[in-house]
């Protein structure tokens, strides 16, 4: 990924590819869970799903805050990550996330960065859906036939249902803005089934971003 401080939803499913000739189910993630003032609370290890596409594994993830915050009684203020082999060795840096608080529905989109790596971003502002139908009648004369069959003329009927998604984000600064980019200029986004990890492709049709000069802040849809 090309973000340097992620922020993270609660419940949240992200994405993160590592670049290794190990094989995939050699490679897992590790979760080091932190207080907002650095207090280490624990970690674990593991991850929900991960695939093989070459020599770049990509594994989806969910953080377990809520039992970590029931076990040891403190609010989680930053994960930190980092990709291990079998035998421990670290494969990634470490990539910190800043959690977000726990007011917020999860709209996830995920697509091939311009390095060409599996990111995710969570649009947790509003979401909304728009179906379309449009009927089409096309009229012909078919050659074929001859010129005094009753079927030499002939109706071809087409129905297209079209479903628009719409997302939006909370504020957001510049420096995420500029990272969005890369989901707009993206050849490949996708919203994935968070229990069987199924794919389903998306095409990202408009792409816009409100100013605010009296907040300094951006708003995408």
């Amino acid at each position: 990924t090309n973000r340097k401080t992620p922020n993270y939803n609660y419940g949240e499913v992200y994405a993160i590819s590592v670049l290794t000739d190990y094989p995939v189910e050699s490679i897992d993630l590790v979760k080091k869970y932190y207080t907002n003032s650095g207090m280490f609370l624990t970690q674990e290890k593991g991850e929900l799903y991960k695939e093989a596409n070459g020599k770049r594994i990509d594994l989806y993830d969910r953080f377990d805050l809520d039992n970590v915050e029931n076990i040891y009684k403190h609010q989680v203020g930053y994960v930190e990550i980092v990709a291990v082999n079998a035998s421990g060795t670290e494969l990634t840096e470490s990539l910190r996330f800043d959690i977000n608080p726990k007011c917020n529905d999860n709209y996830t989109i995920y697509f091939l960065n311009k390095i060409g790596g599996v990111d995710s971003y969570n649009f947790t502002s509003t979401y909304s859906k728009d179906m379309s139908v449009k009927n089409n009648n096309t009229y012909y004369r078919n050659n074929l036939r001859s010129w005094n069959s009753e079927y030499v003329i002939e109706n071809v009927r087409k129905k297209q249902v079209k479903t628009t998604h719409t997302y939006t984000t909370s504020h957001i600064n510049n420096e995420e803005c500029e990272y969005l980019n890369e989901l707009q200029r993206s050849k490949y986004c996708y919203v994935i089934n968070e229990e069987t990890f199924v794919k389903y492709v998306i095409i990202v049709d408009k792409f816009n971003i409100g100013y605010t000069s009296a907040h300094e802040q951006n708003v995408l849809t």
